[in-house]
């Protein structure tokens, strides 16, 4: 990345860690366990071009349906990011800061498929959307864990969310779950919108009952 951007992620990085060191909210009483039934497309659902067919289908079926809360924790790691999720809101409420701010609802439009999907980055610095990801420790050089994640989740995701708010770039957050280190990087994802984007095209455009589907979902929420 440019040199402004590395030393906006320098700023933000300072800002964060004199907030996260002055603030004591405790440990949170409430966060959002994240529920896979959703009668609407997420931003999060189009980071794998393989499972988007059912994403879509899913939700057409729940459209009808009712959806109950979750009532079961489930034995997996996406609940960790959410307890992060809410511990950085209690921070903010602390310390109103001026640059840093709780994420928002942002909405991607998928042209190939003429669809709107939305999503909410996890924070905001200076309006430039941030995207955290815990981890157990940050990764280092030939990560091979970090590098299929990288590669297949968090660049994608990052790649929507970026566009969504009109920018090529934005932040990813990385934090140690372990240690509390964190990492604030900037990243470029123009390339790689472009590429899902071609994929788009080529695997799913061309697929006459994918279409269908869509075509369901578009009339469902018209």
């Amino acid at each position: 990345m440019d040199a402004e951007s590395v030393s906006l992620a320098c700023e933000a990085g300072e800002k964060l860690e004199v907030l996260l060191n002055q603030s004591k909210p405790g440990v949170p009483t409430y966060y959002e366990l994240y529920n896979p039934k959703a009668d609407h497309l997420r931003i999060s659902d189009f980071k794998r071009v393989g499972k988007i067919s059912g994403y879509v289908k899913s939700a057409n079926h729940w459209s009808y349906l009712e959806i109950r809360p979750m009532n079961k924790f489930p034995p997996v790691d996406i609940e960790i990011g959410h307890v992060f999720d809410e511990y950085f809101r209690l921070v903010f409420e602390q310390n109103p800061p001026s640059k840093w701010a709780q994420g928002r609802r942002v909405e991607f439009y998928c042209e190939e498929l003429d669809l709107r999907i939305g999503g909410s980055p996890d924070l905001f610095y200076n309006g430039i959307p941030v995207e955290m990801k815990t981890r157990p420790v940050l990764p280092f050089i030939k990560d091979k864990s970090f590098d299929l994640s990288w590669k297949k989740s968090y660049l994608p995701q990052i790649a929507m969310y970026s566009d969504a708010c009109g920018l090529d770039w934005m932040f990813i957050l990385l934090i140690s779950r372990e240690t509390g280190q964190f990492s604030l990087i900037p990243v470029s994802c123009k390339a790689k919108l472009a590429e899902m984007k071609e994929a788009w095209r080529k695997h799913l455009t061309r697929n006459g009952v994918f279409m269908e589907h869509v075509a369901r979902y578009k009339f469902i929420h018209s």
